[in-house]
């Protein structure tokens, strides 16, 4: 059982790192295929996401700004609730808790409190409206929380699986079909693979023209999937019961983000 001092995930987000060639999508629907055997194949393991826990690193910039240092986020999430826990050389940065319509950020240099649902908290932070869910289905490799093909089509190398939410778009290697890319919500996903669980690196893209904008390069390792986390991890900060209350716009563009 994980314990909210003792979490085994950390998100560390490092500026200036590099990434790929932003992945485009292919346009119009490709070539008429049977996706079914490779999306059951690529999706084996994620499907049956419950919760996830891994060590990450993330750089790029968000929200017009440039991530900077190394700011490490201890993080739990399952479907229906999420954890992060933020510091920066040692010293306390901010606590998010709460389930996707009610989370709560504890920014505690500061003192100030954000109440809201949990995507908006993150796209403030960086820059993508992603709630728990999603970010579950995210990182465990799916890129949805929805199975049932509604389309596919064939692509010169790639096969797309159109859901109810989410286009993934899948290609077979030496370990036989992975997801390759996802594209929803106003961004994209590009996924590279190491071992058939779960997504070793992921590139984040918002789409051209879309405010706020974010560009977030992630590496993840020692990752945990279906670990019991126990619902206290996911219980509101105490320390923002006495914090001053403060906007999402506020959160966007405040004095958080200097370098401490």
């Amino acid at each position: 059982m994980i314990r909210r001092a003792a979490l085994a995930t950390a998100f560390v987000l490092a500026a200036g790192a590099c990434g790929p060639a932003v992945f485009i999508p292919p346009a119009g629907p490709g070539a008429p295929v049977d996706a079914t055997p490779a999306w059951a194949e690529a999706t084996n393991t994620c499907r049956s996401a419950r919760s996830y826990a891994a060590t990450l690193r993330v750089g790029g910039r968000a929200v017009g700004h440039r991530i900077w240092g190394r700011l490490s986020i201890e993080t739990a999430v399952t479907s229906s609730n999420i954890y992060m826990g933020a510091t920066f050389s040692g010293q306390p940065i901010f606590v998010l808790a709460g389930t996707p319509s009610q989370a709560t950020l504890w920014l505690r240099r500061e003192n100030r409190a954000v109440r809201a649902a949990a995507s908006d908290i993150i796209e403030a932070i960086l820059g993508v409206a992603i709630p728990p869910d999603r970010l579950l289905s995210i990182l465990s490799g799916c890129g949805t929380r929805a199975f049932e093909i509604t389309s596919a089509g064939s692509h010169a190398g790639l096969v797309s699986v159109q859901t109810s939410d989410t286009r993934v778009f899948l290609k077979r290697g030496a370990e036989g079909w992975r997801t390759f890319a996802s594209e929803a919500d106003g961004f994209t996903v590009k996924y590279s693979w190491k071992t058939t669980n779960s997504p070793d690196k992921l590139w984040i893209r918002s789409i051209p023209g879309r405010e706020p904008s974010a560009s977030l390069d992630v590496s993840a390792s020692d990752v945990s999937l279906n670990e019991a986390l126990p619902p206290s991890v996911f219980s509101a900060p105490a320390g923002a019961a006495s914090a001053e209350a403060m906007t999402l716009e506020e959160l966007r563009g405040g004095t958080w983000r200097k370098q401490p």
